[in-house]
């Protein structure tokens, strides 16, 4: 297939799947958005049946595969393809998981039996200062402020508030998440600077591990951390005195929901270039075959000679069966 016309073929895919020019997104898409382009991109490369329990990495190192065969595996094309697919396949992992926490921070909300009020993926904005809140659970003695962690490891908050991963040999850290919560701190604040409630915001932010299999600690003295089975009891055993009656928990949702907008969100990746990429791999390792058969020498069977007398007695036996069929045994002798 030519390059070019590959090429506008695939953006069209993009269109298709929902990938546009301006790259901004629904959160809630997000995650459909790039599992419908790592389907596109595996069934291009196999066989739709082959293709269905693989993922964007093994595209790539069947590419490389394919390119080390070739003797062109350091192609530059073929090395940003691979490296492209890598960043990729990070951002689907890490869009799952993190829904994956936020739906697990909703199947613990139904154990928590006190008084209480809940929101959930909320975007707030404070002047020039924006966050995402995974969840807010609103009781009497105090607001909830709950920052979902899916990881299949170990993770531990440093006493600066960075978070690292406990198996990673270069402990490098993930993220801030003492500045990320401190951000959905300050908006959470100034949200409900104004409502009209007689007694203080208490916010007491907590980072759940929403994998039991794995574990969250911290030295970060800001921030609480829990695992997703204790939450509910965390919550309501909460020592706390009481704070807000049921007519302020409700006045306090009321303010937060009325203060979140739907935000539109960038996917830090460039899918055209991605896209361009994948038709210049596609067309470096395919290669046409060509079968070559061996020459035969042509034979000509000669003329066999013809008996036209053996013929004529052939095709009245022939016409007399026919007769026989048609026209029954008597009728057949007088036609014959």
């Amino acid at each position: 297939m030519n390059k070019e016309f590959r090429k506008s073929l695939f953006v069209k895919e993009l269109y298709k799947i929902g990938i546009t020019r301006d790259g901004l997104y629904r959160k809630d898409s997000i995650e459909s958005i790039l599992l419908k382009l790592q389907s596109f991109i595996v069934n291009t490369v196999f066989e739709n049946v082959h293709g269905k329990n693989l993922r964007i990495i093994d595209v790539a190192n069947h590419i490389q595969n394919r390119a080390s065969e070739l003797g062109i595996n350091s192609n530059k094309s073929i090395i940003d393809f691979s490296n492209s697919c890598k960043k990729l396949q990070n951002l689907i992992s890490s869009e799952i998981t993190g829904n994956i926490g936020e739906k697990a921070l909703r199947r613990a909300d139904s154990f928590v039996y006190s008084q209480h009020n809940s929101i959930y993926n909320v975007s707030l904005k404070n002047d020039d200062i924006s966050a995402e809140l995974d969840g807010i659970v609103i009781t009497n003695r105090a607001i909830f402020l709950l920052e979902s962690k899916y990881s299949k490891n170990n993770l531990f908050i440093a006493e600066n508030g960075l978070l690292i991963d406990k198996y990673r040999s270069d402990r490098q850290a993930l993220k801030n998440i003492g500045d990320q919560i401190n951000r959905e701190v300050h908006v959470l604040k100034s949200t409900l600077s104004n409502i009209d409630i007689t007694n203080d915001i208490v916010i007491k932010p907590y980072v759940v591990a929403t994998n039991d299999f794995s574990s969250l600690k911290s030295n970060y003295q800001y921030v609480s951390t829990c695992g997703i089975s204790e939450l509910p009891h965390i919550i309501d055993d909460y020592p706390g005195e009481v704070l807000y009656t049921q007519g302020d928990i409700a006045l306090i949702k009321k303010a937060i929901l009325s203060s979140s907008k739907e935000q539109l969100y960038p996917i830090n990746f460039d899918f055209y270039q991605f896209i361009y990429l994948f038709a210049d791999v596609l067309d470096l390792i395919e290669v046409d075959q060509i079968y070559e058969t061996p020459d035969k020498t042509i034979i000509v069977e000669p003329a066999e000679e013809k008996n036209w007398g053996t013929y004529a007695l052939g095709g009245i036996a022939v016409v007399g069966a026919l007769c026989l069929v048609l026209f029954g045994k008597q009728k057949a002798l007088k036609f014959l």
